[in-house]
Parts: C-alpha cells; sequence; structure tokens
C-alpha cells in the first residue's frame, strides 16, 4: 500500500550520497549547533512534490517548512510529517549517520512511518497495528533490563543553556544503571536502534515531531515503548521530551527516582 512512499525516501537517500563532497552552502538557523544545508532544502522539496502527487489531499509539517503555520492546523486530516535529513551535522561531517523520515498522521495520529539509512541500505517501516520491519524483514525491540542495557541519548544541543543540566544529570545515572551510551546524534536512529534492539533505551528532553514520528511508530510496532517523559502519548504540534525503550527499561526510568528529580524539565 506505501510502495511509492518506501520508493520515494529510498530515492531522497539516494540525494544524500550524491552530495558527499558537494554538500554547498551551510546556514544556520536557530544556532550554531541548528543548521541547514542546501541538500535539507532539495530533498524536503523533492518529498514534497512526489507525495503531493501521490497524495492530493495531503498537508506537510517538515522541518524546513513554513514555520509561520499552525502545526495544529496542519495536523487536521492527512499529513506527511517530513524530516529530510534527521542528523545534519553528521551529514555535513560525513560521520554517515543521518536519515530521511517519513510520516503518514491521520486527524494527528501517526499511521505509517518510513526511515530510510542510505549509508547502510537500510529501510524501516511499520504500519499501524501490522508490525515492523527492516528492509521487509519483521524486528522486535529487545527484552533487556536496565543493567543489561545500551543506552542512547540526545543532548538537546538547540538550548544547553535550559537542558545541560538536566540532560546530563540523566545521562550520568543512565551510565551508571546501564552498561555504556552512545549518542550518535540523529534521533531517527537512536530510537530505530530502539526497534531493532541495537539498543534498549533513548530519551531526549526536546525533539521535533519530525525527530520522531516515524521511527516512533516503528519502535511501537517492535514493541517498544514510546511517549514523553511523563509518559504520555506523543504530540506533533511542537517540542516536546521523547523516550523510547524495551518494557522494562521503560519501567526503570519511571521509576528511578534520581531520574524522576528532573522531571520538571519532563
Amino acid at each position: 500500500m506505501y510502495k511509492n512512499i518506501e520508493i520515494l525516501a529510498k530515492n531522497a537517500g539516494e540525494m544524500m550520497l550524491e552530495a558527499f563532497g558537494r554538500i554547498g552552502s551551510i546556514h544556520e538557523k536557530t544556532s550554531n549547533s541548528d543548521i541547514v544545508t542546501e541538500y535539507d532544502i532539495k530533498i524536503q522539496d523533492y518529498l514534497t512534490k512526489e507525495l503531493s502527487k501521490l497524495y492530493p489531499d495531503a498537508d506537510f509539517l517538515g522541518e524546513e517548512g513554513d514555520s509561520k503555520r499552525d502545526p495544529d492546523e496542519i495536523l487536521r486530516g492527512r499529513a506527511f510529517i517530513i524530516d529530510p535529513i534527521d542528523g545534519t551535522t553528521n551529514f555535513v561531517r560525513n560521520l554517515r549517520t543521518s536519515a530521511v523520515s517519513i510520516a503518514l498522521a491521520e486527524n494527528g495520529e501517526v499511521i505509517y512511518g518510513c526511515c530510510y539509512i542510505p549509508y547502510n541500505d537500510e529501510l524501516f517501516t511499520a504500519e499501524k497495528g501490522k508490525g515492523a520491519f527492516l528492509n521487509g524483514i519483521p524486528v522486535k525491540c529487545s527484552d533487556t533490563p536496565i543493567e543489561h542495557s545500551l543506552a542512547s541519548v540526545g543532548t538537546t544541543p538547540y538550548n544547553k543553556e535550559v537542558y545541560s543540566e538536566p540532560t546530563f544529570g540523566i545521562i550520568r545515572i543512565l551510565f551508571e544503571k546501564s552498561m555504556d551510551i552512545r549518542r550518535f546524534g540523529s534521533a531517527v536512529i537512536d530510537i530505530l536502534n530502539v526497534a531493532c534492539g541495537r539498543s534498549d533505551i533513548f530519551c531526549e528532553l526536546r525533539l521535533s515531531p519530525w525527530d520522531h514520528a516515524a521511527a516512533g511508530i516503528i519502535a511501537s510496532e517492535a514493541g517498544a515503548i514510546v511517549s514523553d517523559m511523563n509518559g504520555n502519548k506523543l504530540r506533533f504540534n511542537g517540542r516536546y521530551s521523547v523516550i523510547a525503550a524495551t518494557p522494562r527499561c521503560y519501567d526503570f526510568f519511571m521509576k528511578d527516582a534520581d531520574i524522576q528529580k528532573y522531571s520538571k524539565w519532563f
């Protein structure tokens, strides 16, 4: 049913690969940690144009979209939530850990997600209620408890003055309780890693909807628990905290007193 969306995601990934050595201009948006390249805009324009042909009634919420529009208005009815390059800094530095992310929502609820990591030729997909897949093969999250887990984190670099203290406080707790910590610089990839059992818990204090919409439904369909860090259903109309974790790691996070002392930042 969604094969054409998957083809577009792969095409967008090929555009990322073709950019090697010729990324072009790079601009700061809100800070020196928040950048956009010509390829972010080029890929989003491509996806918007081609998805509009497939779904003429759909609206679009994207990282490089019109920030003046009301997200709640965009999310009424059918809407695509797009991140053309999640992990733009990684893309600029050729770290090869960036992804294309496309989610399809109806009336504010994501019903389908597609994420493509072109460097590994990995296509993750999920349709609500039908499981999660990597290159067509079903995937499941692990059943790992916190003491045997590999944790991944995001550091909310766009707002360091507010979130550095709680972020690194939580990182320290996870580091002490888990096997080790990873940071990949792409929330999409971090959440996908939880979905397929490569890691077991991911959290970040503020993410935009395009950072988690597609990967979130994939992780949920893979058996992980995905919510904000207060345990509420994820929203797509602004920037909120996000956790994706195995059930046992999620339970630890929600009950650990040392982590919960930072809850005013959730």
